[in-house]
């Protein structure tokens, strides 16, 4: 059988290109504008994160029996002069608080109670001295005294030698008495001890007192609430 002779062929062409079509996205997200969710600050985080004159501790502060003798009106204008812009912001070095931070700081109050003891002002230097906010605001700022090395005023001094180790009776004396309510008293105090040499006089208890009487301060007011 005779041999087929092959074929032979020149080179090869090279195969057609195939072209590389762009990769379209069908999906139809767009990005996020949300803003990134941040964590909560830590306990340390907080702690850093608080005025330095809070890490002061005051005598008798743990069971607190801490001596109060500045009166109610002078805590409320320690209060109002932080809550207030300062005169020259080019040399303050502090920003002023608000109201919800300040009773944070000062402790277990929220800022409604701190403006309702603000509210006694006008009505006597001690109106509002068994409000939580007067012992606690005295505390805040004793210690803010102390941080910022001022001295004590004239005022401060007398009432340390008037009153003594005990300092002011925290006893508003424009509330209303009577029935079950009283006043606050530290560790080993008896309220009977507050009475006035007439009352003692007179051999009555601290409940069985007569109530104060207090001067409304708008007698036309109607639909009032009651304090």
């Amino acid at each position: 059988m005779p041999k087929t002779t092959r074929r032979s062929s020149g080179p090869r062409s090279a195969p057609y290109p195939i072209p590389t079509l762009p990769t379209i996205s069908t999906s139809k997200s767009r990005p996020s504008t949300k803003p990134k969710a941040t964590s909560k600050p830590t306990e340390s985080q907080k702690a850093c994160s608080l005025p330095a004159h809070l890490s002061i501790s005051l005598p008798g502060e743990e069971t607190e029996s801490v001596p109060v003798y500045d009166t109610c009106d002078a805590v409320r204008d320690s209060i109002t002069s932080l809550l207030s812009p300062p005169a020259d912001p080019t040399t303050s070095v502090r920003e002023p608080y608000t109201k919800k931070a300040l009773a944070e700081y000062m402790g277990d109050i929220t800022s409604q109670s701190l403006q309702r003891f603000r509210d006694h002002e006008g009505n006597g230097e001690m109106s509002g001295a068994e409000m939580k906010a007067y012992y606690l605001g005295y505390v805040f700022f004793e210690k803010l005294r102390i941080h910022e090395g001022r001295p004590k005023t004239e005022a401060r001094i007398a009432a340390e030698t008037e009153f003594g180790d005990r300092g002011r009776e925290l006893r508003d004396p424009t509330r209303k008495r009577g029935g079950t309510r009283g006043i606050w008293v530290r560790p080993g105090e008896n309220p009977n001890d507050f009475l006035t040499a007439e009352e003692k006089a007179q051999g009555l208890s601290y409940r069985e007192r007569p109530p104060t009487k207090v001067a409304k301060a708008n007698p036309g007011a109607k639909g009032g609430k009651k304090k």
